[in-house]
């Protein structure tokens, strides 16, 4: 494929090497990505329209062993006794996750986290999981019937409880019936089609109607119910709402949403390129998107009667991140990011600024007061301002 029409006319262009490989790619915006690789075939440079890279590194066995993204920023893999298997990541800050593979089948066994926590997995014969331990010491049990199919889920507490979900399926594997820890039953029923008819909690039940091709034509619960009609394409053209209401949904060319009708009368209405919206009138309300050469919001504007009502521009980092946000009505945002792309700073020009601050295995910590450098078992146990 070397080129590429659609339905708006618009075109995209590829090009290749010599040995079938992909090395440019051109959007019909005129944006060019481009691709370098190694005699071997392994993609070694992604090079983004904006001139920022991303490089790869492999062994002799074909696995990546390093990635640098656009900021410069190195990952690297390590892998066990020269298997296909990773055995470490060690992240661009310097911390590393270890994993092990301690049974015949080189299944995984054990994920040793940034701060040294252990998440353990135990497994029967058959390669199904049979324990699961994770980062908290918090243990869940499974089993699992002739047919492998997950007939029973036990979670264990810190006070040695045992709270026990258990399922029951019918000859195709399909759930039927769900008896939580409480004790309250949930149960399932289907078509000959596989299509799930009804779900009953002894409640409040939910049932489903299809067509003939298995589309969702209602859906009920209670005294409520909501219709769906499909358009040839078999996109969603109508919904009728419990209360008798109507919402028509119009597509254009490439099947893009066109316009929002109620009930006859239109409430929004909708502009797409290249599968992009660029325009949104709803009401005297009109909208404006447009993206830059990586297809991402760059500038979002509201007019009313040509008069600008609001404005809003989006800026990026190489490696993607939303480094500025500048808003007509709220200021500049400034965004800082550390080596992992985790958020460590919010500058705002008409508010009080903002940091963050991580564990090594990226957990969110307290802010302007006393409080753990690390978060046991990755668990929460305060949250407020």
């Amino acid at each position: 494929l070397i080129e590429e029409q659609l339905p708006n006319g618009a075109i995209k262009r590829y090009r290749y090497d010599d040995l079938g490989r992909q090395v440019a790619r051109e959007d019909e915006f005129g944006a060019l990505t481009q691709y370098q690789w190694d005699a071997a075939g392994r993609l070694l440079k992604l090079i983004q329209p904006s001139g920022a890279t991303r490089e790869y590194s492999y062994n002799p066995y074909g696995k990546i062993t390093a990635e640098r993204d656009e900021l410069g920023n190195v990952t690297r893999y390590e892998y066990a006794d020269g298997l296909h298997l990773i055995s470490r990541r060690i992240n661009a800050d310097g911390s590393q996750i270890s994993y092990r593979y301690d049974n015949a089948r080189l299944l995984l066994s054990e994920i040793e986290n940034e701060v040294g926590e252990t998440y353990g997995l135990q497994y029967y014969p058959n390669g199904l999981i049979q324990q699961e331990t994770g980062f908290d010491g918090q243990r869940t049990a499974y089993a699992y019937d002739l047919n492998g199919n997950l007939q029973e889920k036990t979670e264990y507490g810190d006070d040695s409880s045992q709270l026990v979900t258990s399922y029951e399926r019918d000859h195709a594997g399909r759930l039927v019936r769900k008896t939580l820890p409480d004790g309250s039953v949930v149960d399932y029923a289907y078509d000959r089609r596989g299509n799930l008819l009804t779900v009953d909690d002894g409640h409040w039940a939910l049932a489903y109607e299809y067509d003939t091709q298995n589309r969702l034509t209602a859906e009920h619960q209670g005294w409520g119910t909501l219709r769906y009609g499909y358009n040839a394409c078999g996109q969603l053209q109508h919904l009728r709402l419990p209360d008798n209401n109507r919402l028509m949904f119009n597509h254009g060319k490439g099947g893009h949403l066109a316009t929002l009708e109620l009930n006859g009368t239109v409430l929004t209405s909708h502009l797409f390129k290249s599968g992009q919206e660029h325009q949104r009138q709803q009401g005297q309300l009109l909208s404006h998107y447009h993206y830059d050469d990586q297809q991402r919001l760059h500038a979002h504007a509201v007019t009313q009667q040509q008069h600008t009502l609001y404005q809003r521009q989006y800026d990026y980092d190489n490696s993607g991140n939303l480094s500025r946000l500048l808003d007509t009505r709220k200021g500049e945002h400034l965004y800082h990011y550390d080596p992992l792309a985790r958020l460590t700073r919010a500058d705002h020009s008409q508010d009080v600024q903002e940091r963050f601050a991580h564990d090594p295995a990226g957990n969110l910590l307290m802010q302007d007061r006393p409080g753990p450098d690390i978060v046991a078992g990755n668990r929460l146990t305060i949250q407020g301002d």
